[in-house]
């Protein structure tokens, strides 16, 4: 004789209440995933110093495997302590609290973000795991590293900003993919990933192309963007605070911001000759320019910068 709950669960599976059905968020379109930006800046295997991220660059993102020690690192207000054997991934915006003297890591920093400069996978929590779980991005790390450390010896910790050829960018590039595309598989896994609920105005994402991929010396001319675009200067506006929260003028500072960062971060360039190059017509407008937008000089920033 049949028990009772299963004559009642088929009963209820014929008229469609017994079995939830689980509704995946739509997938986004193939010009979402085109518009990612990653990039390696720097990769390697058993050194001990740490670079912390730049403030305020969710973007910043690592990955470290503990090959000996340990490490204390903060993000969103939670301490989390990695040891010999784990992968960590600390969140966005994280900041290391301490480590041993013995610490030694297999370490991969990177950028990935959308069109908006945000974090492609949010605002989620440190994640740390056991490295047998996750064998594959041992694998993929290691060949990146090797390849990169051969090409550039010694100086594999800055190598986003070292001279190369096409056919070494080419090869970094499809290693640094393949191990990318594992630590995506796992974040899966671990129930982190992007969702996102709408699409970006087609208009948004040309206006937002147009200022971060355009050479430094067209940005000048982005107020004729709306017109180019069909649309006013107040709609574009209004259009890029709801899809950004940016105006096309505070998304064009962000991106003299970040160049003028990047480019201070070497003494190779004299200060005059980087606000020449941004469109400053004078080195004094400049210098207030980076100290209202960054906190701090130039020549401080620079200072701090060579020195670490």
């Amino acid at each position: 004789m049949r028990n009772d709950f299963a004559f009642l669960h088929e009963k209820l599976s014929i008229i469609g209440m017994a079995r939830t059905t689980v509704t995946r968020p739509p997938a986004p379109r193939l010009d979402f995933w085109s518009s990612l930006h990653i990039e390696l800046l720097t990769c390697y295997d058993g050194r001990t110093t740490i670079r912390q991220p730049v403030a305020n660059k969710p973007e910043y993102l690592s990955a470290w495997l503990i090959r000996g020690g340990w490490i204390d690192v903060d993000a969103g207000g939670k301490r989390t302590r990695a040891t010999p054997g784990q992968w960590v991934f600390p969140g966005p915006g994280h900041l290391v609290q301490g480590s041993s003297k013995q610490l030694k890591l297999l370490s991969i920093a990177f950028y990935a973000h959308t069109p908006m400069r945000a974090c492609f996978l949010g605002a989620y929590r440190t994640i740390k795991l056991r490295a047998e779980s996750c064998a594959d991005l041992e694998k993929h790390a290691v060949t990146l590293v090797r390849y990169v450390e051969k090409q550039f010896p010694g100086r594999a910790w800055n190598t986003y900003k070292e001279p190369a050829t096409f056919e070494q960018f080419a090869a970094i590039r499809s290693r640094f993919a393949k191990w990318f595309e594992v630590w995506c598989a796992v974040m899966q896994r671990q129930g982190v990933w992007i969702t996102p609920t709408t699409q970006i105005d087609t208009r948004v994402q040309r206006a937002l192309d147009a200022v971060w991929r355009s050479p430094l010396d067209e940005l000048a001319n982005l107020d004729r963007l709306p017109a180019k675009l069909g649309i006013s200067r107040d709609s574009l506006d209004r259009l890029l605070l709801r899809d950004t929260g940016r105006t096309l003028h505070q998304t064009r500072q962000l991106r003299l911001l970040e160049e003028s960062r990047s480019l201070l971060q070497s003494d190779e360039v004299l200060i005059k000759q980087v606000a020449f190059m941004l469109g400053f017509k004078t080195v004094a407008h400049f210098s207030r320019w980076f100290s209202q937008h960054a906190g701090e000089s130039p020549r401080v920033f620079r200072r701090r910068c060579v020195s670490e």
